[in-house]
């Protein structure tokens, strides 16, 4: 009778262990598909950012009357759909899967500004910058800051055509 029991609480135990190998590598499969969905969503957002600076320069250069201007419009409200949807899609692959890592600041913010500038330069906007000789290391998720830069440096790039964009960093 013992020898019974002892084999029905083995199996038992075999069991849990199974379902909890299977859950831990459902979650493994999870958190991979939202790396691979934030990835996506970074990469459909760069161009979607791009195309929404070109048609709001359009919008702005255009007179307020007449078909362009209303396919412009039409084109900023589906660029700003897919931006939320997009965001949304963000904000479900990343709960819980922020990545803090120490990274200088100064080289997260060179990722993003090196791919924008030539065209910040084609648009008349001349980027300066004037970083502080230290390390500027600091613990950040290195995704996220980067969506931060590249969200400054787009609001920057289409509210001043034909100025300036200075970049300061320093050490506080």
């Amino acid at each position: 009778m013992d020898l019974t029991l002892a084999n029905q609480e083995l199996q038992a135990s075999m069991e849990k262990l199974k379902t909890a190998q299977n859950q831990i590598l459902r979650s493994e499969k999870l958190a991979g598909i939202g790396r691979m969905v934030a990835g996506v969503c970074h990469e459909i957002l760069n161009p979607l950012n791009i195309i929404s600076g070109h048609s709001q320069s359009l919008l702005i250069e255009r007179n307020k009357d007449g078909e362009l201007c209303n396919d412009l419009t039409s084109i900023m409200e589906e660029i700003q759909r897919i931006s939320k949807i997009i965001s949304s899609l963000l904000k479900f692959s990343r709960q819980g899967n922020m990545e803090f890592k120490k990274s200088d600041i100064r080289k997260e913010l060179e990722s993003v500004l090196s791919p924008v500038e030539k065209e910040m330069q084609l648009e008349g906007i001349q980027t300066i910058r004037k970083f502080d000789s230290n390390t500027l290391s600091v613990y950040i998720d290195t995704d996220g800051i980067r969506q931060v830069f590249l969200n400054i440096i787009n609001n920057a790039k289409f509210a001043m055509q034909g100025a300036e964009f200075a970049l300061f960093l320093q050490k506080c």
